[in-house]
């Protein structure tokens, strides 16, 4: 999903801070006149609030996190992305082919990263509805 090295020493300092952010554009056909449904969810949550993903292997302690975030755009419910697929985002496209210039946003816990290992994965599925 991420690719960028994080160096340890700046995410031990108890503050949740942003660390990278990445690009993820989803383009999407067949819109004219549908309202879409996206739903989420990753393979390991944080229980609250449920925007936060945690990683499925290499960081126990759960030490970084990720957040998926859609532009602020006419026709686009929500900011935020819930991963726990219990508040799904409506989107609203203004053309029949309709690009979600979404985010990926890594962030530090501000735990002590001692188990951190050094590669760490995860993921999320996310579905879309066509109304």
């Amino acid at each position: 999903m991420l690719a960028d090295q994080v160096e340890k020493s700046i995410i031990n300092d108890g503050v949740r801070r942003s660390l990278s952010n990445k690009n993820m554009d989803i383009t999407l056909s067949g819109c004219s006149g549908k309202t879409l449904v996206m739903s989420t969810r990753a393979h390991a949550i944080s229980p609250a609030p449920a925007i936060y993903g945690y990683f499925s292997s290499g960081d126990p302690d759960h030490v970084l996190e990720y957040m998926i975030l859609l532009p602020l755009a006419a026709g686009i419910s929500s900011l935020l992305v819930y991963l726990d697929n219990t508040d799904p985002v409506t989107i609203k496209p203004n053309s029949d082919t309709y690009l979600i210039a979404s985010s990926i946003k890594l962030l530090s816990s501000g735990k002590n990263p001692s188990n951190l290992g050094t590669t760490v994965s995860g993921g999320f599925d996310y579905t879309f509805t066509y109304q």
